[in-house]
Parts: C-alpha cells; structure tokens; sequence
C-alpha cells in the first residue's frame, strides 16, 4: 500500500480478508479516503497467483485482475494519488503477508486487458522450482499436483544436474506418480551402476512406458537436462546439453494428479548430487 490511515490517501493498497484471504482491492477518491472492493476468489494455500492491480483516473476504472482474468472492477472518479512510500507486504495496522511474492513490477501507466494476459501467460506456462544449485539428498523436493501448471496433453522438464555417486538400484531424478497402480507421468530414472537416463511415462497399455537415452552420466559433471512429453506429437523425447539423445512414440498418454518427488521416491535409491532448474 502507499499511504498510512483515513488522513492519508491510500493509493494504492491490496489487503486479504481475515480468515479467507479474499483479495481487496482500495484507493482513495475526494470523497472517500477508504475506496474498498472485493473480488473473488478466496485464496488457497501453497498456491501461486498472477495478479494485476490496474488503476486509471481517464478510465475512471480500479480493477483486479487473477490469472490473467478480470476478477473485479469499480468506477473511480478523483483519485486521490500520494507521495508516501510503498510497504510491500506490511502496514502499520494490518498483519504481515506470509509467504513469496516474485516479479513485483510497479507502472506509471494503465495496463490493459491483453497486456495483462500476455504478462501472466509466461508464468502460467511453467514453475520454477528452485533455481541455484541445489544438494540432494538432503533436499528432496514434493511438488502438490494443484501447485503445478495446468497440463492437458503435453509438457516439459529442464534442469541442471551434477552427479555426485552411482548407486547399485535405480536413481529417481523425478516421478510423478509412483507405482503400476499409478501413472508415473513423467518420470527420469538413472540405471544401476552405470546411470545411464531412462525417460519414462505412462499409456493406456503400458505403465512403464521407459527408454534408455543417450550416454551413461560422469560423476562431478554438470549436464543440461530436457525432458518433454507430447499428445498431439505422439512423442517422448530427451535431449542433454541441447542434443536430441533419445525418442519414442507414444499415443494415449496417462497422465496424473500425483504429486511430483523430486531426488527420491518410494522404490528406489534416493539422487545424490546437485540439481538446479
């Protein structure tokens, strides 16, 4: 918010309602110091958002914007703008915000609507899990499914890894799913001993839809990993350091509402190395 109390323009502020974190969006106009909307919806846990908070004296608009979607607007007429500071994530009345905030851009313009789209269309696109170098097995990753972009046919994986030891079982890299119970869509799995990288998903007449890709990895090496999965291109491909290393067909595409593990699983041994995306 910028701004401090009712003798103070606030211009503008975002605040989240007690209990359900339903977004409410507020300027100050002339006649009123406290010009609060809500919009919808409530905000879950552990859930990224894209939000766009767009304000506009010859629109006469104050509006918000969830996923690229309008969840709310208002009409605005003499907005009251101010010269107090910008506190991101505290106020001196209201709780602190707990949680990540990324990206935190402020204009001096309003945006529109297809600017706004276009703006959360990347970051709809993927999730960056982490992004420095990062040891395993100590930090073994879960991702919940509803955390993940949404996927209808396809998808991609990348990443960096650097392995540290060969292991006589199977190493996971990733899975999501676990067993021939569940689809393990996708998944990459390094062979006994020599960890060479098996790409794996599920179809409808095979669970463990898997092919040996490529060169058995060096330990203390860094390599540049890619991963992707296609419905409408009826392939699985793998690729290190920028090469096409390994390719299937693959038709009727299972896929899940597991949670992805990274470095580790149920049934095999557990990544031993270093990984960034």
């Amino acid at each position: 918010m910028i701004g401090a109390d009712e003798q103070n323009a606030r211009t503008p502020a975002l605040w989240l309602s007690p209990n359900d974190s339903k977004p409410h969006l507020n300027c100050s106009v002339n006649n009123n110091w406290n010009h609060l909307i809500s919009a919808e919806p409530s905000l879950e846990l552990s859930k990224w958002y894209h939000i766009a908070y767009t304000l506009s004296e010859p629109q006469q608009r104050m509006e918000l914007y969830v996923n690229g979607k309008l969840a709310k607007s208002v009409e605005t007429k003499n907005i009251k703008f101010n010269k107090f500071s910008l506190n991101i994530g505290h106020s001196c009345f209201y709780k602190d915000f707990h949680g990540q905030m990324s990206n935190f851009r402020y204009y001096n313009i309003y945006l529109s609507a297809d600017e706004i789209f276009k703006d959360y269309i990347p970051y709809s696109n993927y999730l960056e899990i982490f992004s420095e170098p990062t040891y395993f097995p100590i930090n073994k990753k879960i991702i919940q499914h509803n955390e993940l972009p949404s996927v209808t046919n396809e998808l991609s994986v990348t990443f960096q890894l650097n392995l540290k030891r060969h292991d006589p079982n199977w190493i996971t890299i990733f899975i999501k799913g676990e067993d021939e119970l569940h689809a393990c869509t996708p998944a990459l799995w390094l062979s006994p001993n020599d960890s060479k990288p098996y790409p794996d998903c599920s179809v409808n007449n095979n669970w463990n839809h898997s092919i040996a890709a490529g060169n058995n990895l060096e330990l203390n090496k860094w390599y540049h990993i890619a991963y992707t999965l296609s419905e409408p291109q009826n392939r699985m491909e793998f690729y290190v350091n920028g090469e096409l290393v390994g390719y299937t067909d693959v038709k009727d595409i299972v896929f899940n509402e597991f949670p992805l593990k990274i470095g580790h699983s149920d049934k095999y041994s557990d990544f031993q190395g270093q990984m960034s995306f």
